[in-house]
């Protein structure tokens, strides 16, 4: 095969480097060993459907790269040769491709420079003040060691890890660590004519300038593995960002990124801008907050007009919801549009510019004049059961461990990349070094540990790990929530339908058990569990009772998979209408309370618990189909074997007399009994049986380390001898009528 026009070769791009004795970056293509030839040293390779051509070396194909998998006419070059190949209106919009169709000719070796003249490409992963030209003129001295290959208009990528001067002179800590510097070729200024360029000869470090940059330099240059990508968020942002960097008349957007903390916002964004050959250029908002809205403002403008330098350019605003937390301050929208307008009277209008602001917070949770800022939205989810999995199975690296990782994937509901992450890590450091020594009980340790530390950091009560099995009687109310809830989880065929349910009203006399079946569902579902009492969220201020409403359930969002648990919700939600207060609170409240069960049910993972000893009350809009539409009755245990069962969930922790049966205690019990009277009868054994143990210590002198606390029959008989039921025989008849009109036909 010969280097002519009238072949047409393959062109492959190299994903990191290799020892190579040349200019490997700029000046090297590597052929198949049975197309090189010792007496051709220098070739001119171009693109197809491209002017621009560079002159590199031909160097042989290494046998670590040897393609088995391709054919003899495939070449291989750097990604920084082949942006330096592209056109100049095609390097923000072309992208690294897998193989491209290139052109090769035999050409003769290029002469040396007279002089090289260079500019810093501006980057915000590295500062570009006057004091950092003598570090950048140092790197590029021990870069020019090796004899390279330029032409005007070249970028040049050299590693900052090469010489620690960059860290004696840079003290910008929101620079990456050890980042890419780029340089333009200013000089030679002929363009099209390639030279070569020895460490002798005379090279100058001038100004800044602004262009484009190789997409993928950062990553040819570290061998660091990344984590998988998020292919599908990633093509949506591409599709809505690549247009303003190519040929769309339009060269600001922006565009709303929202997502829970972790899943991977930033890390897409950053992968977006290194295919697009553009920078990134991140901001704290939480850096820009002022004490009035007048100074935050400025502070924003000041930001982004400092961004514009360079163009092109994806503005990252982390937190943005930070900047508009008064929702009555319209400031902040007049604010932005003003700096977008500044921005594109300052910006050379050839050059795209993009702002991405991203959010924690639901879409639905922000303040519409936020929301209308941005033209484009793309909302990241946590990742699924299938997604944890092929996670960890990258984290682990290892075919053996397939069985431990489907049991983490399936108790780390809710968790984020991050999560998954910092997990991994925390139990291979705890643990041992050798993955293969790897235990499922370590990984569940430390979920229940960051669980625990999860729900503290918003709040949530902690609550003790219930079991179903630690319910005792209340059969046909488990069975009930047992299948809405944590059947879906055992039969993932059963979430492909779009039909759920998320409202639970639990229905009965006070004393029964509803909130400790909210605890089991929420402790065997591993989610996280928010108690709200309803006359809590009840405030005197205008319009704040609605948004105690509004935070509440904007917090289960955040920290999905989460139980939320409203007790007496009679006194949150009563019938509208039935009050007579002027500013309608309650009937507000109800509105709102309704607005947020509709907005919830998108989410499978949430699901929201009632409970009230008087359904009746309740305003039957919050009773329909979608809302609090699974109605459960939770009654007192009937049977004997339903109050022997609530005595032994009760006592389990009991040391109990050999001789002690608690059948003998059920049969001395009274009728209609609930669980918080049987939980009366126990305590109450329990400290008379205290009392018998220290009375035994005085007595016989004995060490109060040896004694023991045994519950005997008698301290039972003593216990149900001073009881008094809690709750009257007709009152439960008036229970019994409740649940009977509240039964469907």
């Amino acid at each position: 095969m010969l280097f002519n026009d009238k072949v047409e070769w393959t062109a492959r791009v190299l994903d990191h480097a290799v020892e190579c004795e040349y200019d490997l970056e700029n000046g090297v293509v590597f052929v198949s060993s049975c197309y090189y030839k010792s007496d051709v040293d220098w070739i001119k390779i171009k693109l197809r459907d491209n002017e621009t051509y560079h002159v590199a070396k031909i160097v042989q194909l290494p046998q670590s790269l040897d393609p088995k998998d391709h054919q003899d006419s495939t070449v291989f070059l750097s990604p920084i040769l082949f942006f330096n190949l592209l056109d100049t209106n095609k390097k923000c919009s072309f992208g690294v491709k897998d193989e491209v169709s290139v052109q090769i000719f035999i050409e003769s070796e290029p002469k040396l420079a007279d002089e090289v003249h260079l500019s810093v490409v501006n980057s915000p992963d590295y500062s570009c003040s006057i004091e950092m030209f003598q570090a950048y003129e140092n790197l590029v001295k021990d870069y020019f060691l090796k004899e390279r290959v330029i032409k005007s208009g070249d970028v040049l990528c050299i590693p900052s890890h090469l010489t620690n001067d960059y860290y004696r002179y840079n003290e910008d800590h929101s620079s990456i660590n050890w980042p890419v510097i780029n340089f333009l070729v200013r000089k030679p200024s002929d363009h099209g004519n390639v030279y070569r360029v020895c460490s002798e000869t005379p090279k100058t470090v001038f100004a800044s300038s602004s262009c484009a940059l190789p997409s993928n330099a950062r990553n040819f240059f570290d061998t660091k593995p990344l984590p998988p990508k998020l292919e599908s968020y990633f093509s949506q942002l591409s599709e809505c960002i690549s247009p303003y960097f190519g040929n769309l008349q339009r060269k600001v957007g922006t565009v709303l990124l929202s997502g829970p903390s972790g899943c991977g916002k930033l890390h897409t964004c950053r992968k977006v801008a290194g295919e697009l050959s553009v920078n990134l250029f991140l901001i704290e908002c939480h850096e820009l907050l002022a004490e009035t809205a007048l100074a935050t403002a400025k502070a924003l403008k000041t930001q982004l007009l400092k961004s514009v330098s360079f163009a092109p350019c994806i503005v990252y605003l982390r937190q943005i919801d930070l900047l508009c937390l008064d929702r009555e301050d319209n400031f902040l929208a007049r604010g932005f549009l003003d700096c977008l307008a500044a921005v594109r009277s300052r910006r050379d209008s050839s050059t795209g510019f993009v702002i991405v602001g991203s959010t924690s917070k639901p879409k639905m949770f922000l303040e519409s004049n936020l929301v209308q800022l941005f033209f484009h939205h793309v909302n990241l989810e946590p990742p699924n059961e299938e997604e944890r999995a092929v996670l960890l199975n990258y984290l682990c690296n290892s075919p053996n461990l397939d069985e431990l990782v489907k049991t983490v994937a399936i108790s780390t509901s809710g968790y984020s990349m991050d999560d998954l992450s910092s997990l991994f890590i925390d139990v291979v450091r705890d643990t041992s070094s050798d993955l293969l020594n790897l235990e499922t009980k370590n990984f569940i340790e430390k979920v229940k540990k960051a669980n625990q530390l999860y729900a503290r950091s918003f709040g949530a009560p902690m609550i003790s790990d219930v079991q179903w099995s630690d319910i005792g009687g209340l059969e046909e109310a488990k069975k009930e929530i047992f299948d809405c809830v944590q059947r879906p989880d055992d039969y993932p065929q059963l979430r492909e339908s779009t039909l759920r349910r998320c409202g639970f009203l639990l229905y009965g006399p006070p004393g029964t058990g509803k909130t400790l079946l909210a605890k089991a569902v929420a402790s065997q579902c591993s989610s996280n569990f928010l108690s709200v009492k309803g006359p809590e969220l009840i405030s005197a201020y205008v319009g704040q009772s609605e948004e105690n409403i509004r935070s509440i359930f904007q917090k289960a969002v955040e920290a999905r998979p989460c139980v939320i648990f409203f007790d007496e919700l009679d006194s949150l939600a009563p019938k509208r209408g039935k009050f007579g207060d002027s500013a309608g609170v309650m009937d507000r409240i109800v509105s709102q309370m309704a607005c947020e069960m509709d907005l919830i049910s998108r989410f499978d993972n949430i699901f929201v618990f009632g409970a009230t000893n008087r359904p009746d009350l309740l305003d039957p809009a919050l009773l329909r189909p979608g809302r609090f539409d699974r109605w459960v009755y939770v009654g007192p245990p009937k049977s004997k074997e339903d109050r022997v069962g609530v005595l032994k969930a009760l006592t389990r922790k009991f040391k109990l007399d050999g001789a002690l049966d608690l059948y003998s205690v059920e049969d001395r019990s009274p009728l209609n009994l609930t669980g918080a009277d049987f939980y009366s009868i126990c305590s109450s054994a329990m400290l008379f049986a205290l009392e018998r143990c220290i009375k035994i210590i005085e007595e016989n002198g004995i060490d109060e380390s040896e004694a023991e606390i045994v519950v005997s029959f008698g301290d039972f008989e003593r216990s149900l001898a001073q009881f008094v039921p809690s709750v009257k025989p007709e009152e439960f008849q008036k229970y019994e009528a409740i649940r009977n009109h509240m039964l469907r036909t």
